[in-house]
C-alpha cells in the first residue's frame, strides 16, 4: 500500500507499507505538504512512526494510524488545521512528539485516554498556546515543551522536564518528588523557580538563558544527595554558593558561569571522588 505524500513542489515520492511493515521513517524527504494516511491499517506491525522535518503538515487518516494495534513511537509535525483527537485511540502509544504550527489555542483533552503513554513532547511554533498539564494520564513519565504561552506553571511529579523557548513564562514550580532530569532552556522572563519535595532521584539540572532568574535555592537542589550535573549558565543570579555541592560525592559535572561566578580550579573545595570536569566562564578544568 502506497501512502499518499506530496510535497510542496507537487511530487509525490513513492513511500509504501506492507503486512510486514515496522517502522515509518519520512526523515529521508523533506518539504512535505500533506500525508494521506488512508489504507495504512494493512501494517499491523508498525509499531514507529516519524517524520523528520518541523514544517506543517496536513494530514488525513489519523484515525487509521492510531487503530494500529502496534503503535508504540509517534512523531508528527502538523499544520494547524489538523484534527489530533482520533490520537486518543492509540491503544499501545508510549512515546509520542508533537510539533504543531500556528495554534494559538490548545485543548488536548485526548490525551487523557491514552492510558500507556510514557513520554510527551510538545513543541509550538507560529502560536504559543495555553496547555493544560492537568489534561495528561497519570502514565506519563517524562514531559517536554517548547514555545507554550503559559505565564505560570505548576508541574505535577515526574521522572523528567523539560521547558524550552517559553518566552512569557515567568513563575515555574516542579514537584520533584520523582525528578531525576530537570532542564530549562531559553526561558528568558522566568523569575521564579521552585523545585519541592526534592528526592533522591535528582541526578541532572541543566538551567541556561535565564535572563530574569534572580534567585536559585541551591540547597534544596542538592538535597536530594544525588546530583551528578550541574549546569547554570547565562542567567540572571547575583551570587552563586556552591557550598551546597561540596558533600555530594556522586557529582561528575559542574558548569557555572556570571560575573560574580566561582573560579573552579584544582584547589576546589569540592571533593567528590567522582568529579571529572569544572566549568567556570568557559574555561575547564580536568580533574
Amino acid at each position: 500500500m502506497r501512502l499518499g505524500v506530496t510535497k510542496r513542489d507537487g511530487t509525490a515520492p513513492k513511500i509504501s507499507v506492507t503486512a510486514a511493515t515496522t517502522r515509518v521513517r519520512l526523515y529521508q524527504e523533506s518539504d512535505v505538504a500533506s500525508v494521506d494516511l488512508r489504507g495504512i491499517g494493512v501494517a499491523k506491525k508498525l509499531a514507529i512512526f516519524e517524520t523528520g522535518q518541523h514544517d506543517a503538515i496536513a494530514w488525513t487518516g489519523l484515525d487509521e494510524l492510531a487503530a494500529l494495534p502496534a503503535l508504540t513511537n509517534l512523531t508528527l509535525c502538523v499544520d494547524e488545521g489538523t484534527d489530533l483527537s482520533p490520537l486518543g485511540h492509540a491503544a499501545m502509544l508510549a512515546h509520542l512528539s508533537l510539533y504543531v504550527h500556528g495554534r494559538t489555542t490548545w485543548s488536548a483533552s485526548w490525551l487523557g485516554r491514552l492510558r500507556t503513554l510514557e513520554s510527551l513532547s510538545l513543541s509550538f511554533a507560529g502560536g504559543k498556546p495555553l496547555v493544560d498539564l492537568g489534561e495528561l494520564p497519570p502514565s506519563v513519565r517524562s514531559l517536554s515543551l517548547s514555545g507554550v504561552g503559559n505565564a505560570v506553571l505548576d508541574v505535577p511529579p515526574f521522572e523528567s522536564f523539560n521547558a524550552t523557548d517559553c518566552d512569557a513564562l515567568r513563575a515555574l514550580e516542579v514537584d520533584g518528588s520523582k525528578l531525576a532530569y530537570l532542564h530549562v532552556m531559553q526561558c528568558r522572563a522566568l523569575e521564579r523557580l521552585d523545585v519541592l519535595h526534592v528526592g533522591a532521584s535528582l541526578e541532572n539540572v541543566h538551567l541556561t538563558g535565564l535572563d530574569a532568574l534572580r534567585e536559585l535555592d541551591l540547597p534544596r537542589l542538592a538535597s536530594g544527595g544525588a546530583l551528578k550535573r550541574f549546569t547554570l549558565v547565562n542567567h540572571g543570579v547575583a551570587s552563586v554558593d556552591v557550598t551546597p555541592l561540596m558533600g555530594l560525592a556522586s557529582l561528575v559535572h559542574v558548569s557555572i558561569d556570571g560575573k560574580n561566578a566561582p573560579f573552579f580550579d584544582r584547589s576546589c573545595a569540592i571533593k567528590s571522588p567522582a568529579l571529572r570536569a569544572l566549568n567556570d566562564a568557559g574555561r575547564l578544568e580536568p580533574q
